[in-house]
C-alpha cells in the first residue's frame, strides 16, 4: 500500500474496480490476481439475498457437514452489511421455534462479541491457563505453501486462500491440526486464518482457536480420522495414499498429543488511553469503519461528510478478496469518500474536530484516530451488556441461559 494520503476515486464497474483495487493493494502474499466468487460479492443487497434463501431446518439438521445448509451470511454479518438483530427478527418470523439451531448459532456471534467488549485486547493473548501444554512455534513452510501432504488439510488451505471461506467445522479440524499436531503457537496461527477469511472477526475467530488450544475451555479439541470421514463424506480418506495422523482412537491420540503443564498464560500489556487533544478543525465527521457498512446504518442519514479509510498499517495484511468484499460494500455507499493512508492525517487534511462512528470493542481499529474526540455510538445488540454482565459471559452455556429468551422471543 502507498504511505500517502489520497482519495481514491472508486471505478464503479465492478470489473474495473477489482483491477483497480488489485493494484492498489496487492499483498505479496497474494501471487495470483485472486477474484471473489460471485456468491461471496459483498454488500448489503447480497446480504438480504442470503437472508432470504436460508432455510432452518435443513440448517439443523446438517450444519455440521461439509456440504451442509449453511447459510454463509458470516460475512456480512461480520461487516454489519446486515445487522444481528435484523437477523434473528427475520428469522423468528419466518421458521418461529423450528429454527432455534440456526438462533443458537446467532447466540455464540453475540457471546464472542460480550466477551471482546469486557476483555479487549486479553482476547489476543492467553484467556486463561492452557490445560494441556502448548508450544508456540511458528507456521510450518509447508502449510504456507499448502504441500501438508495431507489431502483434507490441504484442501481446507486452498479453500481458504481461494475464497476467503471455509465451513466451520474444517476451521476446527485445521485449527487443531496446526496447534496440537504441529505445536504452532495458536496466536500466530490465528491470525494467519484471521487475514484471509471474509468473516474473519477477531472475537469469534481468536477465541474460538483459544477454545480448540485449552486457553478459553476446560479442554482441547482434537478430532480423528472417523470423526472427520463422517462429517466429509470420506471424501479425502477414501484416496488418501497419506500416512493419517489422525487414524486413532480418541484415548490413543490423547495420549500421544498431550502432555500434564503448569504454563501460566499469556498477558496482554494494558494499552496506555491517549486523551483527545484540541485540533484545529472545524467539522464533524462520520467514520465509517468496516464493522458498519450498511446504506442503512443511522449514521448514514446525518448530514456530515462520511469518510472510510485505508489505512496500510491495519489493513497490509488482509488479503486481496477481503479488500475486494470491502470495495464491494462501499459501492453502494456513494456519500462515503474513500481514502488511503493513515487516518489521524487524514482526519487532519480534512479540517476535523469532531468523529461520529459506531461503537466497536476493536481497540486496533479505535487506535487508528488516538488523540482526536471521536463520540462512539453504540451498535445494535441483542442483548445489553447490563443485562448480560461480567459473570455470564465466563462460559457460553452462562450468557445462553440468560440470553436465549432474546433470541428465541420467548
Amino acid at each position: 500500500m502507498t504511505m500517502n494520503i489520497t482519495q481514491w476515486r472508486m471505478p464503479t464497474n465492478q470489473a474495473e474496480r477489482d483491477t483497480a483495487l488489485f493494484d492498489l493493494f496487492q499483498n505479496p502474499a497474494d501471487q495470483h490476481h485472486r477474484l471473489l466468487l460471485p456468491e461471496f460479492r459483498g454488500g448489503r443487497a447480497k446480504a438480504l439475498e442470503k437472508l432470504s434463501l436460508i432455510q432452518a431446518k435443513q440448517y439443523g439438521e446438517s450444519r455440521n457437514f461439509l456440504d451442509g445448509s449453511v447459510t454463509h451470511l458470516s460475512p456480512y454479518l461480520r461487516h454489519g452489511c446486515i445487522t444481528l438483530p435484523e437477523s434473528v427478527d427475520f428469522v423468528c418470523n419466518q421458521f418461529g421455534l423450528s429454527a432455534e439451531k440456526l438462533l443458537f448459532e446467532f447466540g455464540w456471534r453475540e457471546y464472542w462479541r460480550n466477551v471482546w467488549y469486557a476483555h479487549g485486547m486479553q482476547i489476543f493473548h492467553d484467556m486463561a491457563a492452557p490445560k494441556v501444554r502448548l508450544e508456540f512455534n511458528q507456521l510450518p513452510e509447508d502449510v504456507l505453501i499448502n504441500s501438508t501432504d495431507l489431502p483434507c488439510m490441504d484442501a481446507f488451505i486452498t479453500e481458504l486462500a481461494d475464497t476467503g471461506y471455509l465451513h466451520n467445522h474444517a476451521r476446527m479440524w485445521l485449527a487443531s491440526y496446526l496447534v496440537h499436531w504441529r505445536k504452532t503457537d495458536w496466536k500466530l496461527a490465528a491470525d494467519w486464518m484471521h487475514n484471509q477469511l471474509l468473516d474473519g472477526d477477531y472475537a469469534s475467530n481468536h477465541l474460538s482457536w483459544q477454545w480448540i488450544a485449552s486457553t478459553f475451555s476446560h479442554k482441547p479439541y482434537f478430532f480423528n480420522q472417523e470423526n472427520l470421514a463422517k462429517y466429509t463424506d470420506h471424501q479425502y480418506c477414501h484416496t488418501c495414499t497419506a500416512q493419517c495422523p489422525f487414524r486413532d482412537s480418541y484415548s490413543s491420540l490423547e495420549n500421544k498429543l498431550f502432555q500434564p503443564t503448569q504454563q501460566s498464560p499469556r498477558r496482554a500489556s494494558d494499552l496506555i488511553p491517549v486523551p483527545p487533544t484540541q485540533h484545529s478543525g472545524d467539522k464533524t465527521i462520520i467514520w465509517v469503519h468496516d464493522e458498519m457498512l450498511n446504506p442503512d446504518h443511522p449514521l448514514m442519514s446525518l448530514p456530515h461528510d462520511k469518510v472510510f479509510i485505508f489505512s496500510p498499517d491495519y489493513y497490509k495484511d488482509w488479503s486481496i478478496l477481503r479488500l475486494q468484499f470491502i470495495v464491494d460494500c462501499l459501492a453502494e455507499l456513494p456519500d462515503v469518500s474513500i481514502w488511503i493512508g493513515e487516518p489521524v492525517e487524514v482526519f487532519k487534511s480534512l479540517n476535523t474536530y469532531k468523529i461520529l462512528s459506531q461503537e466497536t470493542p476493536n481497540h486496533k481499529l479505535k487506535n487508528q484516530a488516538s488523540g482526536y474526540l471521536i463520540d462512539w455510538i453504540s451498535e445494535k445488540r441483542i442483548s445489553s451488556a447490563a443485562k448480560i454482565g461480567l459473570e455470564s459471559i465466563s462460559s457460553f452455556s452462562r450468557f445462553w441461559k440468560i440470553a436465549k429468551h432474546d433470541f428465541l422471543k420467548s
